[in-house]
């Protein structure tokens, strides 16, 4: 846990006698490695390559033995997943060499002029976009919690912050952002990477981000797109689906279609649901309907 402050930079409080605290980030991370001796852990059972992802995504393919196999081909000690950015503006990072060395640049930080650029054939220059699923070597691991723990930066992020007003003698909880969090992102190793693997994949296949309560990043667009996704893996060995309400889409009152990763995680051992007609909703977690 870190302080939180006011723009002006003076402490906020909780109460008359607490410092305002919040959490440092999914940064935090590599110090709770070493901290709990997780680290150690990994390396005395043998553990080669550590995955993590982001939890808000959907689609994320756990494990994705593919690109396990790419980064080891590649002889990787970093690796992370991209899609290309949906526009310009999109609320993703940058995946790009920052002073030459690996890097993120969150949308937050970039600058809406930056985000715009584009090459000479019209796309964008910066289109490289982070989500949140990167796979490290346990060596690497080693590596950043042993000798990058106190290198790694903050970075500001404004906020509606509850807090102790002395005028008032109440707590009070603004409607605007009133100060700054201080956090660290999982990606800020990246820096200290000496062959990181950036590995392209489909976003209509493996990025679904819930982030909104309605719209797109909501829990409605994921179901759409989760059901869409394992809908169009059922397909491709001769599945068939009947509606369970006609007058909506996928995703929409009971019209949804969930594989269970440890069934499918790509479409694959999905034989025996070839040439049957499924009424909906339809949930696989066997090898068998």
């Amino acid at each position: 846990m870190l302080p939180t402050t006011s723009f002006d930079g003076k402490l906020l409080l909780k109460s008359k006698t607490e410092i305002s605290t919040a959490p440092n980030g999914n940064g935090g991370i590599y110090e709770a490695l070493k901290k709990e001796k997780i680290i150690d852990d990994i390396q005395n059972k043998g553990i080669k390559y550590v995955f993590a992802y982001g939890v808000d995504n959907v689609l994320v393919k756990m494990a994705d033995p593919t690109f396990i196999g790419a980064f080891h081909s590649a002889n990787g000690d970093c690796g992370v997943k991209v899609v290309p950015k949906a526009h310009a503006l999109e609320r993703v990072g940058v995946v790009c060499l920052k002073n030459g060395k690996p890097a993120v640049v969150e949308y937050s930080e970039i600058g809406e002029d930056v985000a715009k650029e584009t090459l000479d054939d019209g796309s964008l220059k910066y289109n490289t976009g982070n989500i949140c699923t990167h796979l490290y070597s346990t060596e690497f691991l080693q590596k950043v919690t042993d000798n990058n723990l106190s290198d790694l930066m903050f970075h500001i992020a404004k906020k509606k912050i509850p807090h102790y007003d002395y005028e008032s003698n109440t707590v009070v909880t603004p409607e605007e952002p009133n100060g700054n969090k201080y956090e660290q992102f999982i990606f800020d190793v990246f820096p200290y990477s000496e062959k990181i693997v950036a590995f392209q994949v489909k976003r209509k296949e493996e990025f679904s981000p819930l982030k909104n309560k309605e719209g797109n990043d909501s829990p409605a667009s994921c179901l759409k797109l989760l059901t869409e996704y394992n809908k169009s893996l059922i397909e491709k060995v001769g599945g068939k689906f009947v509606l369970n309400d006609e007058s909506k889409e996928l995703g929409q009152n009971g019209n949804v279609i969930e594989i269970s990763p440890l069934t499918s995680l790509n479409g694959e051992d999905l034989e025996f649901l070839a040439n049957k007609t499924y009424h909906l909703p339809l949930h696989i977690f066997g090898t068998s309907d």
